[in-house]
Protein backbone atom coordinates (compact mmCIF):
# COMPACT_ATOMS: atom_id res chain seq x y z
CA UNK A 1 0.00 0.00 0.00
CA UNK A 2 2.87 1.99 -0.51
CA UNK A 3 1.89 5.65 -1.74
CA UNK A 4 -1.98 4.52 -1.43
CA UNK A 5 -4.68 4.66 1.50
CA UNK A 6 -7.28 1.96 0.15
CA UNK A 7 -6.81 -1.22 -1.90
CA UNK A 8 -10.07 -3.06 -2.82
CA UNK A 9 -10.15 -6.68 -4.33
CA UNK A 10 -10.73 -10.00 -4.19
CA UNK A 11 -7.99 -12.41 -2.32
CA UNK A 12 -7.05 -13.91 -5.43
CA UNK A 13 -5.82 -10.33 -6.45
CA UNK A 14 -4.06 -9.85 -3.53
CA UNK A 15 -1.96 -13.27 -3.80
CA UNK A 16 -1.51 -12.36 -7.03
CA UNK A 17 0.42 -8.80 -6.30
CA UNK A 18 2.49 -10.89 -3.50
CA UNK A 19 4.82 -13.78 -4.08
CA UNK A 20 3.43 -16.85 -2.70
CA UNK A 21 6.07 -18.91 -2.77
CA UNK A 22 7.39 -17.11 0.31
CA UNK A 23 7.25 -19.53 3.47
CA UNK A 24 4.07 -19.12 5.66
CA UNK A 25 2.20 -17.52 3.08
CA UNK A 26 -1.10 -19.76 1.66
CA UNK A 27 -0.77 -20.44 -2.28
CA UNK A 28 -4.65 -20.28 -2.74
CA UNK A 29 -7.50 -17.43 -2.43
CA UNK A 30 -9.49 -18.92 0.18
CA UNK A 31 -6.99 -19.56 3.04
CA UNK A 32 -5.03 -16.50 2.34
CA UNK A 33 -8.40 -14.75 3.21
CA UNK A 34 -9.12 -16.70 5.96
CA UNK A 35 -5.64 -16.22 7.61
CA UNK A 36 -5.63 -12.74 6.71
CA UNK A 37 -8.97 -12.14 9.15
CA UNK A 38 -7.57 -13.85 12.21
CA UNK A 39 -7.51 -11.96 14.91
CA UNK A 40 -3.75 -11.94 15.23
CA UNK A 41 -3.08 -11.06 11.87
CA UNK A 42 -5.70 -7.77 12.15
CA UNK A 43 -4.20 -7.05 15.65
CA UNK A 44 -0.57 -6.83 13.94
CA UNK A 45 -1.97 -4.76 11.20
CA UNK A 46 -3.66 -2.32 13.46
CA UNK A 47 -0.25 -1.50 14.64
CA UNK A 48 0.82 -0.32 11.48
CA UNK A 49 -2.65 1.94 11.09
CA UNK A 50 -3.95 -0.50 8.76
CA UNK A 51 -7.71 -2.11 8.83
CA UNK A 52 -8.90 -5.04 6.89
CA UNK A 53 -12.55 -5.64 6.32
CA UNK A 54 -14.85 -7.93 4.27
CA UNK A 55 -17.37 -6.99 1.77
CA UNK A 56 -19.51 -9.02 -0.21
CA UNK A 57 -21.69 -7.85 -3.56
CA UNK A 58 -23.82 -10.23 -5.46
CA UNK A 59 -20.61 -11.54 -7.06
CA UNK A 60 -17.69 -11.12 -5.16
CA UNK A 61 -16.12 -11.57 -2.15
CA UNK A 62 -13.57 -8.73 -1.56
CA UNK A 63 -11.34 -7.67 1.00
CA UNK A 64 -10.79 -4.08 1.86
CA UNK A 65 -7.49 -2.57 3.36
CA UNK A 66 -7.59 1.03 4.48
CA UNK A 67 -5.41 3.57 6.50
Amino acid sequence: MIGRDFWEGTAIELLSMIDSGELGIPKDGTRLSGEIMKPHTTDASQTYGLTVERERTASRRLLVFSR
